[in-house]
């Protein structure tokens, strides 16, 4: 999988490129970042293969310094998309189909009127619909309370039901700053034990994978009720130090759900 980073001047040109290479899953596009800065953050535990960068960037400069810097290779986009397309589809070309399969089970006749070896197709997979929000823009909502046991988490929990029931993705976020509560309070243990269909959806523990300074799967998020659960597993170990860069981390973790719900609790008044 090529990864590729675009830091165009619009929004409109980052979806007319990759709106071309949709059905190439061998190519992943990060989403439209417009800060150097959040390209910064992001960096701390993202890696690009390969970068597009609009000439008509206010900051073009500082991200060329910056991907150079950072070994990324760059691609220009100087106002051609036909251009930055072929430039992609030259650097990241698209794999080889199944292997071609000598056929023995022709007759030798057929054999010998054609080739001596055929072209296996896979199966077409079976395309699911399914209602997307491409309308909405990603958001960052940080919920807090006074003071401990106010409700910001039932406020968390019920503004994330409530898009939920609209058919719109969200995450929720608990930072390690205090005890997990979440992860009891919608009961994973217990889902998990009735999973016995083995749906493969098992809880990952992003806050102590980046407590321990361990690489981030891809795609490891924990979803159920149309909801993205960034929490910490109670069965674990209490995180005992938690940095401003990890809780960066813990933010920018999955980019799947498009509004996203910070529960801090009375936290934001004390540090770690």
């Amino acid at each position: 999988m090529e990864y590729i980073i675009c830091c165009l001047n619009i929004k409109e040109s980052y979806i007319r490129i990759t709106n071309h290479f949709k059905g190439h899953p061998y190519i992943s596009f990060e989403e439209y970042i417009d800060d150097i800065e959040e390209i910064k953050n992001k960096s701390l535990y993202k890696k690009w293969q390969y970068a597009v960068i609009d000439k008509k960037l206010p900051w073009f400069d500082e991200a060329v310094k910056f991907f150079k810097k950072a070994g990324v290779e760059i691609i220009y986009f100087y106002d051609d998309y036909s251009k930055v397309i072929a430039e992609i589809k030259d650097k990241i070309p698209e794999p080889p189909r199944d292997k071609i399969i000598e056929d023995e089970s022709l007759p030798e006749e057929a054999k010998k009127a054609d080739t001596s070896v055929t072209y296996i197709e896979k199966p077409v997979t079976k395309i699911v619909e399914k209602k997307i929000y491409t309308g909405i823009e990603k958001k960052i909502i940080v919920i807090c309370s006074l003071s401990r046991c106010a409700g910001s988490t039932t406020v968390t929990l019920n503004l994330a039901k409530y898009l939920s029931n609209l058919n719109i993705l969200s995450s929720v976020i608990e930072p390690p700053t205090r005890g997990p509560e979440i992860f009891n309070w919608i009961g994973v243990e217990e889902r998990e034990v009735k999973d016995t269909e083995g749906s493969g959806n098992v809880f990952y523990s992003y806050p102590h994978e980046i407590s321990s300074g361990n690489r981030l799967k891809n795609r490891a998020e924990y979803i159920f009720d149309n909801i993205v659960w960034i929490i910490a597993d109670d069965r674990k170990e209490k995180i005992k130090n938690w940095q401003y860069s990890q809780m960066l981390q813990l933010v920018y973790a999955s980019g799947t759900a498009p509004i996203t719900f910070i529960d801090v609790g009375d936290s934001i008044f004390t540090s770690q």
